[in-house]
């Protein structure tokens, strides 16, 4: 057996392993990072209705503009109804949340594992967000604009 030969063998295989760990490194950075960018506390600016003409009608009320949505790095989910109430029911809630990044869907489960709504990421950047929602089988017929809060 010649050295030479079996030591350039060798050396394509060792590139294909490195390759393959900095690719799978890389993926898994871009999931985690994807998840990432919704940490954080997220202000109410706006809530839309779908209409049956197919566009978008502003629906928001004063006492949406003071709520927030804060998503934790550990899947908790916090809903702040802020000091101007829609409604007597509207009180403090957390859940937990989950990002599916290949559908860009936003999974919301009640504190009991069940999910009870969804959204749609249709824009995510450091200061604003806004997710179509989807919830009791409805699909897509209302639409949430946040800023960055915190």
């Amino acid at each position: 057996m010649n050295v030479c030969s079996f030591t350039d063998r060798k050396q394509p295989i060792m590139k294909k392993i490195v390759f393959l760990f900095f690719a799978i490194a890389l993926f898994s950075c871009d999931k985690m990072n994807s998840k990432k960018q919704f940490f954080g506390e997220w202000q109410v600016l706006k809530k839309e209705q779908l209409n049956a003409d197919n566009t978008w009608i502003d629906i928001t009320e004063e006492c949406d503009k003071d709520d927030s949505e804060s998503y934790r790095n550990m899947g908790d989910w916090y809903f702040f109804p802020g000091d101007v109430k829609c409604t007597e029911s509207d009180l403090p809630s957390k859940g937990k949340w989950n990002y599916d990044a290949d559908n860009k869907r936003l999974v919301y489960a009640n504190s009991t594992n069940i999910n009870v709504a969804e959204a749609t990421v249709v824009s995510i950047d450091g200061d604003g967000m806004i997710l179509d929602m989807n919830s009791a089988g409805v699909t897509n017929t209302t639409r949430i604009t946040y800023k960055k809060a915190k």
